[in-house]
């Protein structure tokens, strides 16, 4: 069902909307390859090593710092929503609904990068723990 509502703005509200998108998922995009690169470069001895030098208490600011980037995102669609000044109507359009959906699948990717972080970072601390360097025995 399609409510045939389009969204009215400005050339220039347009512009600023196609601007904010680019940098959330610009933003998205990077805390997720960010994500992957670390889980990637634990796994090689050297940076795995280097990491368990530094207190512990640090390396937990890692997935920390992405509660900034969803904060950067959240700070984005708010400005998102004050770009487009829609009205009552629009804001019940399925085209603003699907827009804030995609909003939320921002969040959640950058939260999603956040935990596999926090995984890999649980995985390392443990294993480095309890000796987990030693070859498994059958």
């Amino acid at each position: 069902m399609r409510s045939g509502i389009v969204l009215s703005m400005k050339p220039e509200q347009a512009d600023l909307a196609k601007q904010i998108i680019t940098y959330a998922d610009a933003i998205t995009a990077f805390s997720f390859v960010q994500s992957t690169a670390f889980g990637f470069a634990l796994a090689g001895h050297e940076f795995r090593e280097s990491t368990l030098k530094i207190p512990h208490h640090w390396i937990w600011g890692i997935p920390f710092a992405y509660f900034v980037y969803i904060g950067l995102v959240s700070m984005l669609w708010k400005g998102y929503r004050k770009a487009l000044c829609a009205s009552k109507e629009e804001t019940d359009s399925d085209e603003y609904k699907l827009a804030r959906a995609l909003w939320w699948g921002r969040i959640g990717m950058v939260i999603l990068a956040a935990v596999l972080s926090a995984i890999a970072i649980g995985f390392t601390l443990h294993g480095a723990r309890f000796g987990a360097a030693a070859p498994f025995k059958a």
